[in-house]
């Protein structure tokens, strides 16, 4: 795992201004919008039932190796994750249930994936796949109302997980490249674990993008 993501850091640092500039073939920025939910399992009782969280997220990243129709893809990115969960309102006199509300805690990365981009160039339009692993680095946490911070503040700080999308791109709308993407994101080990609680991230990003 430590040669994993010494590898992910060392591929994102090698940019335009390396030695090995040539193999880059475009470079470019995204921004988007992140679905996050976190699955809770607990030993001795149900799981509770946790809501998707809306979030942002954004990316710098370089394509590389453009063979005939695969090429590489580094990127580094800030993105975040989390989960809203329902909680009962009592009234201000006694145990009485007078409603429910939404808390929603947040948890963001860095995160760093390398992804094979498998394209099939058409005259206007570039559909494509994507899949590759992914280490996130957990920055900072936060919820509603304090609700999460016992659990988020013994939230593992590096995560191994992978990402699989689909995209397209297009040269035909500005003189720059627009990418268009939807990716899912899945955690391959648990962000916290004990004998009686198991958490897990996944994510669906919805990017879009400029190549230059």
């Amino acid at each position: 795992m430590k040669r994993l993501t010494l590898l992910l850091v060392l591929l994102v640092a090698l940019g335009p201004h390396s030695g090995q500039a040539q193999l880059i073939t475009s470079w470019g920025v995204k921004a988007g919008l992140t679905s996050a939910s976190q699955k809770l399992d607990y030993s001795l009782t149900p799981a509770p039932t946790t809501k998707r969280r809306i979030g942002i997220t954004g990316a710098a990243f370089a394509e590389w190796l453009n063979l005939p129709s695969v090429s590489l893809i580094t990127q580094i990115e800030y993105t975040q994750r989390g989960m809203g969960q329902e909680f009962i309102v009592a009234g201000p006199s006694g145990p009485q249930q007078i409603g429910t509300r939404t808390l929603f805690g947040t948890l963001h990365y860095l995160s760093i994936p390398l992804l094979v981009k498998a394209k099939i160039a058409f005259p206007v339009l570039a559909p494509y796949l994507l899949a590759g692993p992914r280490v996130d680095f957990l920055l900072s946490t936060s919820s509603d109302e304090g609700a999460f911070d016992i659990l988020y503040g013994k939230m593992k700080r590096r995560m191994y997980g992978a990402s699989v999308g689909i995209g397209v791109q297009t040269d035909a709308i500005l003189p720059v490249a627009l990418l268009f993407e939807v990716r899912y994101n899945f955690d391959l080990q648990d962000s916290y674990a004990t004998d009686l609680l198991t958490v897990r991230n996944n994510a669906f990003d919805f990017w879009i993008g400029a190549a230059f």
